[in-house]
């Protein structure tokens, strides 16, 4: 903190960026891929940018480094509309008055489901006409170890498809983009982008 890290010129933003960016690209997918036509966003930088009075218990980076450049979200909030009149909310950061921890929510017109960090998903529903919380219980595989033989089954055989391609890529970073230009802007900007 206070290094090339959260240094916009060279980082390239700050929270959205480096953990938001994760998020967006997770739930996107999990929608389906739709393509995003606008996004509104704010961003602020209020902790970082006051290295001297940041109070934390645990730096990840070791403690700020004094007089260091800090030019970068702590905090950023977005909606995201798809071309199929689907939003997307995404807030990220990596300083707030708030709990710690991260979730997905997709919600639904006939069910939602949350899953948190550890892959706990809860399916909330109706069933017989009474609302319903469903919590799957199921051998949690290794996600990394599933994604690495697929990705070495595409490579292996050239007609089985990837899940993800360079163009999934170029969509999410012309959402990044547009999240950060409405920011700076102060208003909702279009996403032009075939998805």
């Amino acid at each position: 903190m206070g290094g090339w890290f959260t240094t916009k010129t060279v980082s390239g933003g700050g929270a959205l960026i480096d953990v938001g960016v994760h998020i967006l690209d997770l739930t996107h997918y999990l929608m389906g891929q739709p393509r995003p036509v606008a996004a509104s966003a704010v961003t602020h930088a209020r902790f970082g940018s006051h290295p001297e009075t940041y109070n934390y218990l645990s730096m990840w980076a070791g403690p700020p480094k004094p007089g260091g450049t800090f030019d970068v979200d702590d905090l950023a909030c977005t909606l995201i509309r798809f071309d199929t009149g689907a939003s997307l909310v995404v807030q990220v950061s990596w300083a707030a008055n708030t709990s710690d921890g991260s979730s997905i929510r997709i919600m639904g017109d006939r069910g939602g489901v949350e899953i948190d960090p550890g892959n706990n998903v809860k399916i909330l529903t109706e069933d017989n006409g009474h609302l319903a919380d469903i919590t799957p219980m199921y051998k949690k595989p290794d996600s990394y170890a599933a994604q690495h033989a697929h990705f070495i089954e595409c490579v292996r055989d050239p007609s089985k498809k990837n899940r993800t391609d360079a163009r999934q890529g170029l969509v999410l970073q012309h959402m990044l983009d547009a999240i950060y230009r409405s920011a700076a802007e102060g208003r909702e900007v279009a996403i032009d982008v075939e998805a």
